[in-house]
């Protein structure tokens, strides 16, 4: 947020998708559907589709690698669609910049999550496609573990405590809390401390014995390009010390190496899950805990209202409120039958609301958009889910495997 993207960066830019170009010219060449996976790649449309080159000599065409090839973008992120529409703002040059000069205007499709607010400016509602992102239950971060592999798990996270201003381990005698992100502005993590702090003086109001109340867990694996990461730990480390000091053996926090197996041996043993996102596109932790039987409280931003099941499979409500996530919290923690109950209802209802997000209907929905989007098909801002029931039938059935076999070819 305020961030400008300037011609220096367009340039750095222009020179990486370049030199990506070159990696990725052969099956660029090759490929009937190209997938744009979100902004960052979209530099290349114009190498696909064949652009125009300004020298001092005048201009030069450079034929597309590919032009005749079916491309779908899919946008992961949520965007301030106001702020994008108002000239003069930094995001309205970054998006006409992408729109126009990466020329996402020329793809088939544009893919979104299930949210009309989610939709930039300029992009006609029969370019419009809703998919939301999923979940694949068998990847190290969904499946069960064994015993061996939950104590790997804990003992790796233990070791990354220990080395990360030399926390204690987790107390595995004790529940605990998560909230599983990356460390970034948007996903909350000074509200959901301020929320767990309220919370544990209820609970401690409420006469529940210090070794009862749960720990707390803020963690969140490493990335390459998660630029703010390392400055978002040190604030979450710095309120940990500076607010919380009175306990904070109980508020463990840490950035952790890429280790799905570690996260999922977390995330299993967890009482409660936190999703207190100020922004979110879909938050893919909300639909994993839910499918571990975990109940979660989230933030009504975003497609986490789409995730979780009032009342069934958790809650939803404003992540600035933390007086009301905090009354929540303590109601569960303190109310032992109505924490069981919902920790039943999420194990029985979660995999029924939550099956549309993982990866099995996700692999159907790319497999028709690539055999049937384009200019034939008008999005209008629906699921894809409903385009393929609309046409549901033997013979589109047949049609949809026959092509799927003709593009895995």
């Amino acid at each position: 947020e305020g961030e400008i993207l300037t011609d220096e960066d367009i340039e750095t830019y222009r020179l990486w998708i370049a030199e990506n170009v070159k990696l990725l010219e052969e099956p660029l060449r090759a490929a009937e559907v190209i997938i744009i996976d979100d902004w960052q790649p979209s530099g290349l449309i114009p190498y696909i589709k064949g652009y125009t080159e300004e020298t001092p000599d005048g201009p030069v065409e450079h034929p597309g690698l590919n032009p005749d090839a079916k491309i779908l973008f899919r946008d992961h992120i949520q965007t301030e669609g106001d702020l994008m529409g108002t000239p003069g703002t930094p995001q309205h040059r970054t998006w006409q910049f992408l729109w126009n000069e990466n020329r996402i205007k020329e793809a088939d499709i544009f893919i979104t999550h299930p949210k009309d607010e989610f939709v930039p400016p300029d992009v006609p509602n029969e370019m419009v496609v809703f998919m939301p992102a999923t979940c694949d239950l068998l990847d190290d971060l969904n499946r069960d573990l064994s015993e061996a592999e939950l104590a790997a798990g804990y003992d790796f996270i233990n070791k990354s405590l220990a080395e990360t201003d030399g926390q204690s381990p987790i107390d595995l005698s004790r529940p605990y809390i998560v909230l599983i992100a990356r460390f970034d502005e948007s996903k909350g993590m000074p509200e959901g401390m301020e929320a767990y702090a309220k919370a544990r003086q209820e609970m401690l109001d409420a006469g529940m014995d210090e070794r009862d109340i749960p720990q707390f867990i803020i963690i969140g694996n490493g990335a390459a390009d998660d630029p703010s990461g390392p400055s978002m730990l040190k604030k979450v480390l710095d309120l940990r010390s500076d607010l919380y000091g009175d306990f904070k053996d109980d508020l463990k926090v840490v950035r952790v190496p890429h280790n799905d197996q570690a996260i999922n041996a977390v995330l299993t043993g967890a009482k409660l899950a936190l999703q207190p996102s100020t922004k979110e596109g879909f938050e893919i932790r909300v639909t994993d805990a839910i499918f571990k039987g975990v109940p979660i409280i989230g933030s009504d931003r975003g497609g986490i209202p789409l995730q979780i099941a009032e009342g069934e499979t958790g809650y939803f409500m404003n992540p600035y409120d933390t007086d009301a996530w905090a009354q929540k919290i303590s109601e569960l923690m303190l109310d032992g039958e109505q924490y069981t109950r919902l920790r039943q209802s999420t194990l029985e209802k979660g995999r029924v609301n939550n099956y549309r997000y993982t990866t099995i209907p996700n692999v159907a929905r790319w497999l028709w958009l690539a055999a049937y989007a384009g200019p034939s098909l008008n999005g209008d801002r629906r699921w894809v889910d409903e385009h393929m029931a609309q046409e549901e039938s033997d013979q589109t059935a047949l049609a949809i495997g026959h092509r799927a076999l003709q593009l895995a070819a």
